[in-house]
């Protein structure tokens, strides 16, 4: 899945000059429209520009997907005339093939509600030459004949991925419409996109599975971080996904630690493998486990 999108930066600063007469609403409708066509992405957290307390007006931060350069669209003062400002923040620079193949597993099991659980895991390698950001995404759920049964949303871990990696997304929906397990097919509009950003990884220096009780099906995770880096970070996400004998995914596990984490500590975490399948831990033939700081 390569990226031979048009650059539009420079022609949004054309526009910029020509928008003087144009109310501000129809210059941020075109940039937004950009966004929702992938040829721009808007940068929710671009920490490096938000400057001090003399800031006193607000700006919203936008990468081109095809350069990577920055952009900062400041809002206007009033909105009878554009006077807002949009100016490079970093330029840009090539980046490189991006690329990247996806393959998705289901499961389903019907709940004591006969009610549909479905899982939904996706892997998505990076093929290209640059790291990938996965960003949370959205799927649609169809049935054999094309019609939809269920719509969401799917998180991803590790969010940023380095060439030859792989990245995982997983989520769980009740079809509530549905009574009985079913072929279905999953439609996801992944929103991967080239990044700058380091991969920071953090050593999950003990990892541990357990099942307490044999009646439950539930197996337990309990292991420790080990912030092996030179800085103190203030919330970890452990996350991992657990593949049965047939190296298909099977189950995920999620926790966060919210503390402070100084340079050098280990700190434990736990939680449990969730799956639509009853499992217990001789049904997990191996695991692979991510530590990193939320902020990424």
């Amino acid at each position: 899945m390569k990226d031979n999108s048009t650059c539009y930066c420079n022609t949004l600063k054309q526009i910029e000059l020509l928008a003087a007469e144009a109310e501000f609403e129809a210059f941020q409708t075109y940039v937004d429209d950009l966004v929702s066509e992938k040829k721009l992405s808007w940068l929710y957290d671009y920490a490096k520009y938000k400057i001090d307390d003399d800031f006193n007006y607000s700006e919203e931060y936008y990468r081109c997907i095809n350069c990577v350069q920055v952009w900062g669209l400041e809002f206007p003062t009033h909105y009878n005339s554009f006077d807002g400002t949009w100016r490079i923040l970093e330029e840009g620079k090539p980046i490189g093939e991006v690329g990247y193949v996806n393959y998705i597993n289901t499961l389903a099991r019907e709940t004591w509600t006969s009610h549909v659980e479905a899982q939904v895991i996706i892997t998505v390698v990076n093929t290209g030459e640059r790291a990938l950001f996965l960003e949370q995404s959205p799927y649609d759920i169809e049935d054999e004949d094309g019609k939809i049964i269920a719509t969401s949303l799917a998180r991803a871990f590790p969010q940023i991925i380095q060439p030859g990696e792989s990245g995982y997304y997983f989520d769980s929906v009740h079809i509530k419409s549905w009574n009985n397990v079913a072929p279905f097919k999953v439609l996801p509009r992944l929103k991967v996109s080239a990044t700058r950003l380091d991969s920071i990884r953090l050593d999950v220096s003990e990892f541990y599975l357990s099942s307490h009780d044999p009646n439950s099906k539930r197996v337990h995770v309990l292991g420790r971080v080990h912030n092996d880096s030179n800085k103190q970070y203030s919330e970890i996400i452990v996350a991992g996904i657990m593949f049965g004998k047939n190296e298909q995914p099977i189950g995920h596990t999620f926790s966060s630690i919210r503390e402070d984490i100084p340079a050098g500590m280990k700190i434990g975490f736990s939680g449990y493998v969730h799956s639509a399948l009853e499992l217990s831990q001789d049904d997990i033939f191996r695991y692979e486990v991510f530590a990193f700081p939320r902020k990424h």
